[in-house]
């Protein structure tokens, strides 16, 4: 910004300097005549001089104002500049602690659905147990050998009450439900976590949880979703495309038509 310059005193006393020059020399032209009439007249000159000035001086004072409140404008635009930058820097700094506590919340919540996923354990007398994720197979290959799945299909209730594949879903859950239950509720409260928040780009979270799914958990929360217990996690299935990675040519799929129950942002 261009520095004001204002009326220095060198111009004040210049003025000054020239009104005592001509009042000087108007006094000792007036002295050199004997006419007192004559002496009395050549003040009018100074007189007028000094009404010449005196406006000028007025008009200096009105620059050196207009200077001034001009210089105090600029101070207060400066003031009001830095308080803007400090109000912008306040928000970052808010912003950025709120992602950070929601980060940190994120990924504790993501550690402990990790945490329960590598807990599950399936026991068999026929079989080794089964750990971690590798329980999801067993799971599916266990859903599969249901008879009303076979033949009847996943479909969603009716009018008429809880069809076969419903029925046959419940007593497979039922007999799962320690494992299933705790699963699927950790990772709805997840999603939901994300997408209940503030954060700008909540799809970024959402593809980090998917991709800590196999494409047989996928199968899981595909079939889980046309079912009542999943009502409330089909939305959020729906709008950040958890079923990604569902395989379509799946006879469970085609058996249910499924993506006729989903909304196909569910598959993106």
């Amino acid at each position: 910004m261009a520095e004001k310059k204002t009326p220095d005193m060198k111009t004040a006393i210049l003025l000054a300097f020239l009104v005592l020059l001509f009042w000087g020399g108007n006094w000792i032209v007036a002295s050199s005549t004997n006419e007192p009439g004559v002496f009395g007249d050549q003040f009018g000159a100074v007189n007028a001089l000094f009404t010449g000035l005196a406006f000028a001086a007025v008009i200096y004072a009105i620059l050196l104002q207009r200077v001034e409140i001009s210089l105090v404008r600029d101070e207060l635009d400066r003031t009001k500049g830095i308080l803007e930058e400090q109000q912008n820097l306040a928000q970052l700094q808010v912003s950025a602690q709120s992602k950070q506590i929601f980060e940190s919340t994120f990924f504790n919540l993501l550690n402990v659905f990790s945490e329960i996923v590598q807990s599950m354990d399936l026991k068999s007398k026929e079989l080794p147990d089964v750990t971690g994720r590798d329980v999801f197979p067993v799971f599916l290959k266990r859903l599969r050998s249901q008879d009303p799945l076979k033949t009847a299909g996943m479909y969603p209730s009716t009018d008429k009450g809880p069809g076969e594949a419903e029925e046959a879903y419940e007593k497979f859950y039922g007999q799962y439900k320690s494992e299933l239950g705790h699963y699927f509720r950790t990772l709805y409260n997840l999603y939901k976590f994300v997408d209940s928040s503030e954060v700008e780009d909540k799809r970024l979270y959402t593809n980090l949880i998917r991709a800590q799914l196999s494409d047989d958990e996928a199968l899981m929360l595909f079939i889980n979703g046309l079912s009542p217990r999943g009502s409330k996690f089909k939305p959020l299935l729906e709008k950040y495309s958890v079923l990604k990675n569902v395989d379509l040519e799946d006879r469970i799929v085609i058996r249910a038509k499924g993506r006729t129950e989903y909304a196909p942002s569910a598959f993106d």
